[in-house]
């Protein structure tokens, strides 16, 4: 009765305020857990650690917010709610991704996907298949991955809610990027930028303005960046990135140096391994083109966390930049 409504009533008075960046969010939805945990609540209560689960990633980081989604998992496992279990299982992919356990993702997306097609594809899915994905065209086994986007693109246009469709455009256009197919990478960029507007929409811009600057459409990447909300620690640091690739693409490169160099320190301490790799390669790439000394030290910090979750391109142009910085004396 009234507890649930409740319940539910701060659940949704957080997932708002959340959305328009307002921190408060985040301790309406831990109340809205606390309450649902002390009325003896079940549905609700796996409901309320999978929208903490969120709002915690999106301020907090991959870890605690892993720790929530888990939380939630086993409370629903020991109670037999099967209802909302896919559901917390998909969602601790986001998590999963940002940490490197891309093995880890890839086995419980999978579980997903063949559990989800015994009973036909769902909203579940569309959460699952683009992380895998993104694994899979980072891996560098692009035919896997572009199988897959053709697969759910057209189910993430058919669902059309920004949590589902956000990632999906994201990895396709990486997808036909990695492919060498640029205008159908824009193309998706620019539904990208069309088709939603919230904080799902804002955690893909880091891919897509690196998408806009490898093709010299800069005014597009910066539209994608002035549409970002700060709030949310997540997101201030998504900025802190694209607006170093912007200005390693418009030649500013000490400037994008001393962003790249920020945005890796913070996000290691937010818990973002791929992305601190990725800062931590534009970081050396801009040292080397400038002349100056100190490229091999984040090169090699770089080249280390690439190597253990296999993120092949990446790798590759680390490994270049470093033999390229050992037959190059800095002046």
């Amino acid at each position: 009765g009234l507890g649930i409504e409740t319940v539910r009533a701060r659940q949704f008075r957080g997932i708002g305020r959340c959305h328009v960046g307002d921190l408060g969010g985040v301790q309406d939805l831990r109340e809205a857990l606390r309450l649902s945990l002390d009325l003896g609540l079940g549905l609700e209560t796996v409901r309320a650690h999978i929208n903490l689960g969120e709002a915690v990633w999106l301020d907090e980081g991959p870890g605690q917010a892993l720790d929530v989604w888990r939380a939630g998992i086993d409370f629903a496992d020991r109670r037999g709610i099967v209802a909302l279990v896919s559901w917390a299982s998909a969602q601790t992919l986001w998590a999963l991704f940002d940490l490197g356990e891309w093995e880890e993702l890839v086995r419980i997306a999978d579980e997903q996907i063949s559990r989800e097609q015994a009973h036909g594809q769902s909203y579940v899915t569309g959460l699952a298949l683009p992380y895998k994905a993104h694994v899979l065209v980072r891996s560098g086994r692009v035919d896997q991955a572009a199988a897959l986007a053709k697969e759910f693109l057209p189910l993430a246009r058919s669902i059309d809610d920004p949590q589902v469709l956000a990632p999906v455009l994201a990895v396709a256009a990486l997808v036909e990027q990695a492919r060498g197919n640029f205008s159908a990478a824009l193309g998706l960029v620019e539904e990208l930028a069309e088709a939603t507007r919230d904080p799902f929409r804002a955690n893909q811009v880091m891919d897509a303005v690196r998408i806009c600057a490898a093709a010299g459409r800069l005014p597009l990447a910066r539209k994608l960046l002035d549409e970002v909300p700060v709030a949310l620690t997540r997101l201030r640091y998504v900025l802190l990135t694209g607006e170093a690739v912007v200005a390693e693409a418009e030649g500013h490169l000490g400037q994008a140096a001393d962003q790249y160099a920020e945005a890796a320190e913070r996000w290691r301490d937010y818990g973002h391994m791929p992305e601190q790799a990725l800062a931590l390669l534009g970081l050396g790439r801009c040292l080397i083109t400038l002349g100056r000394a100190g490229a091999e030290e984040p090169l090699r910090k770089a080249h280390d966390l690439l190597a253990a979750v296999g993120y092949e391109p990446a790798l590759a142009e680390t490994e270049a930049l470093l033999e390229q910085s050992a037959a190059t004396p800095a002046s």
